[in-house]
């Protein structure tokens, strides 16, 4: 289980985000903010922790995913009243759900480079098919090992270029998207097993009779626009995917 201070380690190797929302969740389950009080402003946590406002509003973002708190126009966060629920899902990167989990995740950058949309992608970014995106191929990893391979494609719509050498283990595509203004709203995921391809076989040192854990999400900004679009194969004996739903007040 996590721990959290009550205080933004800038030296950590975890997101300023994730940091301030694990120490906001900590401050609602022990009472310091009470059901149906709000939480300070952004303003006032951007100065307290000497962080951006989009480090504050991701933060926020997710303690809303979780059901801590309702954001609400003109007013701010508001703490949530535990006793009444509805079903959620909140999606993280791999990245926060190995933490979460109490292992240390890890990346491995195969290929990073432009590449033209075909049909899947283009459908799934919402753009023509042929438009320039971004893909990146990361193998991930669990305490050291490697557990799964992504293919994520990054829509041009943004204008950003991401600058990294093949073998990289620190690129945070949600710190990149953070870096450039970009919040992320909500992702659609779909879920199935399947046979390994013979890349994926190679990649993550499984056999043609091994099935992998197949994870396809589309990540969307804000606005609604697609963000990214990713195809995520899992080894089937090294990752366990786990749901947690919990149920949140019923909202007006």
């Amino acid at each position: 289980m996590a721990t959290t201070t009550h205080e933004i380690d800038k030296q950590l190797d975890m997101p300023m985000y994730h940091q301030l929302y694990l120490i906001l969740k900590d401050q609602i389950r022990s009472g310091l903010y009470e059901e149906g009080s709000l939480i300070p402003s952004e303003a006032k946590l951007q100065s307290r922790y000497g962080v951006s406002r989009i480090t504050v509003r991701r933060a926020i973002a997710e303690l809303e995913n979780d059901g801590y708190v309702q954001r609400k126009k003109g007013k701010g966060s508001i703490v949530t009243k535990r006793e009444k629920y509805r079903d959620i899902f909140a999606f993280k990167s791999f990245s926060d759900d190995t933490r979460d989990k109490g292992e240390t995740p890890g990346s491995i950058i195969l290929e990073l480079r432009n590449v033209t949309a075909n049909n899947q992608v283009a459908r799934a970014l919402d753009i023509k098919a042929g438009e320039e995106v971004i893909f990146v191929k990361r193998l991930r990893l669990m305490n050291g090992r490697v557990v799964a391979m992504h293919d994520t494609f990054v829509s041009g719509r943004y204008g950003f270029k991401i600058e990294s050498e093949p073998g990289n283990s620190t690129l945070s595509l949600y710190e990149v998207y953070e870096e450039h203004g970009i919040e992320l709203s909500h992702a659609e995921e779909t879920i199935e097993v399947m046979m390994p391809s013979p890349d994926i076989q190679q990649h993550l040192f499984i056999s043609s009779h091994e099935p992998v854990f197949y994870r396809e999400r589309i990540t969307y900004d804000i606005n609604g626009k697609p963000v990214e679009f990713s195809q995520n194969h899992y080894r089937g004996d090294r990752f366990k995917y786990a749901v947690r739903m919990e149920k949140q007040p019923d909202l007006d």
